[in-house]
């Protein structure tokens, strides 16, 4: 059976879109990341989870706004707080790659939030606890 197809909203995927239309991901001189960039919005599915992979709560939507080797930054409509644990799928094409990720940072944009997250490791998404609800 195929999985459900991963959307988020309309507005919160075309807002991610406006931020990449109107936002460069240039480092500035102090930039900490060691990994380049990639400027991408795709629909999401996350999942609070404990560290037993365990769902905490319900899922959400989320759309992603970069993306690097070693983490990426997400925009949702709730805050996140530092630390907490993720699984964040993602719909790419006819794939649903699956991470499990850790909260860096979250701050308001807009009407949204913008987190960044370290991926800490690949899932498989069915075995991750992520559905859609």
């Amino acid at each position: 059976m195929a999985a459900a197809v991963i959307e988020s909203s309309p507005e919160l995927l075309n807002f991610a879109k406006r931020q990449l239309a109107n936002t460069t991901l240039v480092a500035p001189d102090n930039e900490r990341r060691s990994e380049k960039r990639i400027a991408v919005a795709l629909p999401a599915r996350m999942q609070q989870v404990d560290s037993e992979l365990t769902p905490i709560g319900q899922s959400f939507e989320a759309a992603t706004r970069d993306m690097s080797v070693e983490g990426l930054g997400v925009i949702v409509d709730t805050y996140l707080v530092k630390g907490r644990r993720f699984t964040v799928t993602l719909q790419v094409d006819d794939q649903q790659p699956c991470l499990l990720v850790e909260t860096l940072w979250c701050m308001p944009m807009g009407p949204y939030f913008y987190a960044g997250f370290r991926a800490l490791q690949a899932l498989d998404a069915t075995s991750a606890g992520v559905g859609s609800d």
